[in-house]
């Protein structure tokens, strides 16, 4: 596996780095005002994402709202595997590999 610095550098289109990144920058705390600058952010950015507990919990969170999303979308508790993106189609793989070591 990745560890969070890892995949917040994955940069595709709809990876999960992509969508934890994503959540990592909404939740930075900002001041609202001119004083942030673009170093400042990235700095705070890489400050956080050093952290390992706080993103083992954005990545929990980040999973279980794919995952919410890949349930409204299936049919019967099935999902048509033609549907999913990439970064859908390596989740479910990663969650199907993580129940049958559990």
């Amino acid at each position: 596996g990745i560890g969070c610095s890892e995949a917040l550098e994955q940069k595709e289109g709809d990876s999960l780095g992509l969508r934890l990144r994503k959540k990592l920058v909404s939740e930075l705390p900002t001041d609202g005002g001119i004083s942030d600058t673009l170093e400042q952010r990235r700095d705070l950015e890489s400050s956080w994402a050093a952290n390992s507990a706080y993103c083992f919990r954005l990545a929990e969170g980040v999973v279980s709202e794919c995952l919410k999303d890949l349930a409204a979308r299936s049919n019967g508790g099935r999902l048509d595997a033609r549907s999913l993106t990439p970064s859908e189609t390596e989740l479910v793989a990663m969650c199907q590999d993580a129940q049958e070591n559990w």
